[in-house]
């Protein structure tokens, strides 16, 4: 609220994002009001979503991980500032 009342740009553009997310909310609860008042599942994690070991995903993850990184460079390299 105080970067609204010094007219800083960026509170204003995330107090627009905070009332039309809430606008959006409001309008689209009616469709998932069974989803939304479901209840709670209990603990769910991923190796009983996906029927694998946790070691497993575990290290599905850490690939996934170094895979990101790995993509992160190449991009880095590709499209980073020419110094």
């Amino acid at each position: 609220m105080v970067g609204l009342a010094t007219l800083k740009i960026d509170s204003i553009f995330y107090l627009a994002g905070l009332f039309i997310g809430a606008f959006i909310f409001g309008e689209i609860e009616p469709l998932i009001d069974a989803f939304y008042n479901s209840g709670n599942m209990g603990r769910f994690t991923l190796d009983q979503l996906l029927g694998l070991p946790m070691g497993v995903v575990g290290f599905i993850v850490i690939l996934i991980a170094l895979g990101g990184f790995w993509g992160s460079e190449l991009l880095e390299k590709r499209f980073g500032e020419k110094a």
